[in-house]
């Protein structure tokens, strides 16, 4: 009996370990600047599970310049711009809309090029 605990227990566990977390439903583009240093991540949708699907994420990685987020929406596919102007670690987040179709994270340069992820299809 204790031998089929055993082997249900680590059977549970083993199956636990296989599901997939949050990250796995969400598509994360990254943007780096001219040395490789992280500037900018950007991820949609968002929520632990993915249920936000017309939601972009937004976050200021090295606290620079400032950060944004260049987004298609599924409904008449227009295109969107959420800036993060607020620095360091700190995440921002888009309104709710349709689903997003495409996304691109950008660190905005004065009078030069932006460092840009280029785009990526949403999942």
């Amino acid at each position: 009996m204790v031998k089929a605990i055993r082997y249900i227990a680590g059977g549970l566990l083993a199956a636990v370990v296989a599901l997939p977390t949050g990250s796995a439903f969400a598509t994360t583009v990254r943007a780096y600047n001219g040395d490789g240093e992280l500037v900018a991540t950007a991820w949609s949708p968002v929520g632990k599970h993915g249920e936000y699907k017309g939601t972009v994420g937004l976050r200021d990685e090295s606290g620079g310049n400032w950060v944004k987020a260049e987004y298609y929406r599924a409904r008449n596919n227009d295109n969107h711009t959420l800036w993060n102007k607020s620095g360091k670690g700190v995440r921002v987040y888009s309104n709710s809309g349709s689903k997003i179709v495409k996304l691109q994270v950008c660190e905005d340069i004065d009078w030069g090029s932006d460092h840009c992820s280029g785009w990526s299809w949403v999942s």
